[in-house]
Formats: C-alpha cells, structure tokens, sequence
C-alpha cells in the first residue's frame, strides 16, 4: 500500500475567488463541504492507500471531524516543491508517495487504485498520468481541459503523481514545472527544449520519447500512464469548472434541479 500527500496550501484565481468566495482551493465548497473534504474521502477509501498526509494547516478549511481525524497534518510551504518537502517529513518511512491535488471534486477510490497499481509496475521516480481528452469532456457538459498531443492521441495532464521518497531537489523541482504546464502548455518547452516541444506540437512525440526527454535533462526515472479516469484531470481552475462539478455531483446524486447557469454564456466563466 501507498501513503498520500495532499497539498492544501494553493491560493484559488481571482475568477474563482469572486465566485467561490474562497481564497483557498481546498476551501472551496461544493454542496455546503470543502472540496477538499471529498478529495480525502475517496484516498481514505481507495484499497491501495494506507495513510494520508494534508500538507496545510488543519484550521484551514472546515473538514468534517471524523476525517480530520483519520488524516496527519503538515504545513504547507510558499511553493509547491516547499509543501512537498513540509509533507514529505511528515510521511513516515521512504517508500513511494502519492502526491494528489487538493481540488479535485469527482476523485474516486478506484481512479486512486487503478493508478496506483499501472504506476508502481513502472519502477519510476516520477510517475505522472495523461488522461485521454475523451475521458475528461465525457463527465459532462462543459468539461474540458488544456491538452497535448502525442502520437497515442490527445491528452489532459493529471493532477496526482506517484514519487519516489528519497527524490532529491532536481526531481522535486521537476514536478513543480510539469504542475504549472497543466496550466500553461508552453512551459513545457522550457522543459523539454523548443526542438522537442516543436516536434511535439507537430504530433511527432510518443510517450516513450517524452519519458526519455525528461530523463535526458534531469536524469529523473521520468514515467507516464496513461489512465481512463476523467475525474484525475478535472481540477477547479474557474467558476466554470465549480459549475460543471456541482452538475456532475448532482448527477451522482441523482438530484432532482442539477445547477445551471441561466442566461450566462460559459465564456463569462474562463478564468
């Protein structure tokens, strides 16, 4: 089994806050909880996870008291390669860590298992899921993600990682950029080289080539699964996405009046 860090410490956009208002990610609520509330039922549930760390404050967001209670606490750090070091000395031992957003409101126990198990068969030191376009815009109306193309397809980065425990400061360093690519394509360049990324936009990358790339210019053990679990690519970066997440949770739900937003075009919502 794999313990979990989830880091709590991201400060929400502008758009969101005004939406939301909510300065924190993990504080945003959906259905009257935090959205961080449901990240942490579905790790405390998932079959493959053994304990799970919060990197942030436990003041931060009011988490129901039984789940407050089955979680260890760290605090977070002014950057996200500082939230992981906070949380990484909390988890004990120095096996592989699961590293999970703390937005992301439809996560379930079996997208956590599913990954957990295709992640640790690649031996990797960083292990990072795409998730195919197809398998985020089918939650529902009105989700959809940043993406990149390979030659396996169109995909939207995840927003979990599996990690070594003993990663150094290069490696850790490396999953801050991959982070902000998920908002930002581009950055990916500065990653890869604008040779590589050129042959990426061109579609002539494979997942292989990228694995390889990465280890090249960093000589982490880079590997990628690809994962059919929408729910890992879907974070809340707009007030759109709040919306589209309390559509779909609804849905779960079987709610009767689902949200809508009524005479509001979704391109009032793009942060």
């Amino acid at each position: 089994m794999t313990q979990a860090l989830v880091l709590a410490g991201a400060a929400s956009r502008q758009s969101l806050v005004r939406w939301s208002q909510s300065r924190s990610k993990a504080a945003i609520r959906l259905f009257g909880r935090p959205v961080i509330e449901y990240v942490l039922e579905a790790l405390l549930a998932a079959k493959e996870v053994s304990d799970v760390t919060v990197a942030g404050a436990p003041d931060l967001v009011s988490i129901n008291f039984a789940t407050r209670q089955k979680v260890n606490w760290a605090p977070s750090g002014p950057t996200m390669v500082q939230s992981l070091k906070q949380g990484l000395s909390v988890v004990e031992g120095d096996g592989p860590v699961l590293v999970v957003a703390c937005d992301l409101p439809l996560l379930t126990p079996q997208a956590v298992d599913d990954f957990l198990r295709l992640a640790r068969q690649t031996g990797g030191d960083v292990v990072y899921p795409l998730v195919p376009k197809r398998a985020v815009t089918t939650l529902g109306r009105g989700a959809l993600k940043k993406y990149v193309r390979t030659r396996e397809g169109s995909f939207s980065a995840g927003n979990i990682a599996l990690i070594s425990g003993t990663l150094r400061e290069p490696a850790l360093s490396l999953l801050e950029r991959a982070h902000r690519w998920r908002k930002r394509p581009q950055i990916l360049g500065s990653i890869l080289g604008w040779r590589a990324w050129m042959q990426l936009l061109a579609r002539q990358m494979s997942f292989a080539d990228l694995e390889r790339r990465v280890r090249e210019i960093t000589g982490v053990d880079f590997k990628i699964v690809p994962i059919e679990h929408g729910c890992i690519a879907f974070d809340l970066d707009s007030p759109k996405d709040h919306v589209v997440a309390l559509r779909c949770m609804s849905q779960r739900q079987n709610l009767a009046d689902p949200p809508r937003l009524k005479s509001r075009s979704w391109s009032n919502f793009e942060s």
